[in-house]
């Protein structure tokens, strides 16, 4: 299982950095900010966003009866396609 989120945090980046015009809108931004923000996602947020996939990673799913798995899947997708997005995503 541990595999599993480490591979959709991968994933999370590397979709992040392949999406169209995500680069060219890079070049666009003086240096100094892309440098402060990409300091800050790769300093702050992927750490953390690590520590929280290593934290769920550690819970047995089976457990989990069907409707607490859904709420747990809602829970990943908003912390992965919402919160780490939007700070991945920033130009």
């Amino acid at each position: 299982m541990k595999t599993r989120f480490a591979i959709l945090s991968c994933v999370v980046v590397a979709v992040t950095l392949s999406i169209p015009g995500y680069s060219q809108n890079q070049q666009q931004q003086p240096a100094t900010l892309r440098s402060i923000l990409l300091h800050e996602l790769r300093t702050t947020h992927i750490p953390a966003f690590a520590e929280r996939v290593n934290r769920a990673d550690e819970q047995d799913l089976a457990k989990l009866d069907p409707p607490a798995l859904v709420k747990r899947f809602e829970t990943w997708v908003d912390q992965t396609l919402v919160d780490f997005a939007r700070q991945s995503l920033k130009p």
